[in-house]
């Protein structure tokens, strides 16, 4: 059974700050695990694909800036997107 990745826009919506008199126990959370299973499961390259990706920028314009081509860029994102969701499986959202 093929399991649904994380996508980009709840990715954001994860990690997207909010005013601090709306915080949500539960969203800091996820927010801080995120955070955390970022860092210490994706490698640099994932990391910084998805970040400036998540950030809107261009697939053509994050390979040009690490001198790699465009195919590359998206299998960084979509490895680190697969990483995410394998930490991410039983986490209720």
């Amino acid at each position: 059974m093929r399991t649904k990745l994380l996508s980009l826009e709840a990715l954001k919506k994860g990690i997207a700050a909010k005013e601090p008199e709306q915080e949500d126990p539960k969203r800091e959370r996820l927010c801080q695990t995120v955070r955390l299973a970022m860092e210490e499961e994706l490698t640099e390259r994932q990391k910084e694909c998805l970040w400036r990706r998540c950030e809107g920028e261009a697939i053509k314009k994050i390979a040009e800036d690490l001198e790699i081509t465009p195919p590359t860029v998206e299998k960084h994102i979509s490895a680190g997107l697969r990483r995410l969701q394998r930490i991410f499986r039983y986490y209720p959202f």
